[in-house]
């Protein structure tokens, strides 16, 4: 449950960082509660793989629902001063990146409950070779874990590099000006998505596989 509440409170936290109007807020907040609700149920599912694509899929409807129903054009584009609403973009490269990349997370944190080395591995009988290949296997896991949160920090830069890439801070006309408010607010909306994925992944994933890590150390001592 711990994961559904994290994201589910990640998401509206993040949506708020462009988005105040009260009917959205409103809409954001049952999307999210309805991620948990039916999230609950879902994890009841035994099938690791059902799961986790289950959860994944949630997340990503009730996270870009809210979007559709009330759109506004993204701040990467513009903001509220497209009023056209023919022009209007539900959801933007942004949104829709990042909420694929949590929703992608929470999808691999609910994989890990049902799978060796996540779940409990005090067997009795298997031999030392067995704990040695599972101590091989939870360290490069953890491995890669950590890879990817630095992978995942490069593509941060990369797209942060690519959003300031104009020095828009460097213009004086009001036009410029109005474009760096934009620019500043989708720059924060992708940072705060990315510590919550990785907020999560280190806490559900990281900090497991380390405690299982150290067990089988035990284990083979």
């Amino acid at each position: 449950m711990g994961p559904l509440i994290l994201f589910g409170t990640g998401r509206v936290l993040y949506s708020l960082i462009e988005r105040r109007d009260k009917w959205f807020v409103l809409l954001e907040f049952v999307s999210s509660a309805i991620f948990l609700f039916v999230g609950l149920i879902l994890l009841r599912i035994h099938q690791n793989a059902v799961r986790s694509v289950s959860i994944g899929i949630l997340f990503l409807i009730t996270g870009l629902i809210s979007r559709i129903i009330i759109p506004l054009h993204p701040s990467e584009a513009g903001g509220d001063g497209v009023k056209d609403s023919k022009k209007i973009v539900p959801i933007g490269i942004i949104d829709f990146v990042w909420i694929c990349v949590m929703g992608a997370t929470i999808a691999i944190i609910a994989f890990t409950w049902g799978v060796i080395p996540f779940v409990d591995i005090k067997q009795k009988g298997m031999s030392p070779e067995y704990y040695k290949k599972l101590f091989e296997i939870t360290v490069f896991l953890l491995g890669k874990t950590i890879d990817s949160v630095f992978l995942l920090g490069g593509v941060l830069a990369a797209c942060m590099s690519i959003l300031w890439s104009g020095q828009i801070w460097r213009e004086s006309e009001e036009k410029s000006r109005k474009q760096y408010v934009f620019t500043t607010i989708s720059a924060i909306k992708m940072v705060v998505a990315y510590f919550i994925v990785i907020l999560n992944a280190l806490v559900w994933i990281g900090i497991p596989l380390y405690q299982k890590m150290n067990e089988l150390a035990e284990v083979l001592k």
